[in-house]
Order: structure tokens, then sequence, then C-alpha cells
């Protein structure tokens, strides 16, 4: 098999990437063997993965709504049970500030995204 990238000729079929430019042909084998038919596995593969980043910022948003909507609820119950207000107040405090957190902590200290190699042949053109 022949990177679709570069041209360079791959050792074998069953290589993820190729050895010149670093392209993904996992995708690649896997419509070859199936003769151009993308399967179920190819297609979660070819989607990718989401970074630890994007993960940790997607999981601080949702401890942050959940915190928004249980204060809701629990000022809503405050009327009419009779809940003592610090209990929206404290439910506001934890999921808010830790949802805040899991955000900073994913932007500041967790992988991103992977950066694409620069082709530099192409630059001087």
């Amino acid at each position: 098999m022949y990177c679709p990238k570069c041209g360079q000729q791959q050792i074998s079929d069953e290589q993820r990437f190729c050895s010149r430019c670093g392209f993904t042909t996992q995708v690649v084998s896997e419509l070859l063997k199936s003769d151009g038919v993308l399967t179920e596995h190819a297609v979660e593969t070819f989607e990718g993965k989401r970074s630890p980043r994007w993960k940790g910022i997607r999981q601080g948003m949702l401890l942050m709504f959940i915190g928004i909507v249980l204060v809701f609820m629990l000022t809503l119950l405050q009327g009419t049970i009779g809940l003592p207000e610090l209990y929206a107040e404290l439910s506001a405090g934890i999921f808010l500030f830790s949802g805040l957190m899991r955000m900073l902590y994913a932007v500041s200290f967790e992988k991103g995204a992977a950066h694409k190699k620069k082709d530099h042949l192409s630059m001087c053109a």
C-alpha cells in the first residue's frame, strides 16, 4: 500500500501511520479490506477521539449546568416545602465552583488536540 498523502510505499498494510509523513493509514486499510465500504469500526476510528482537554471542559460545563438546574429546583422547593435558603446557596457554590475549577484544570494542565506537522515543502513553494 502507498500513503495517499505523500506516496511513500508502506512496509506492511498493518501499519497505522505513514513512516514518512505520519498520515493515519488505518482507515485507508479498512477501506481497502472492505472494497471501499466504510464499516462501523472505520467510522469510529475516522471520527477521532476528543482530547483530554476537550473532555475536561465538557465535564466542567456539565457540572455548571447541573448546578444551575439544581439551584432552580431547590429555589422552587424552597417556596413550596419550606427548605432553607442555605441548600440552594450551597449547591450553587459547590457545583458552579467545581465546574469552573474543572474547566480551568483542563485548560491549564491537560493535553489538547494534536497539532499537525507543517509540510516544509509546501511552505517553500
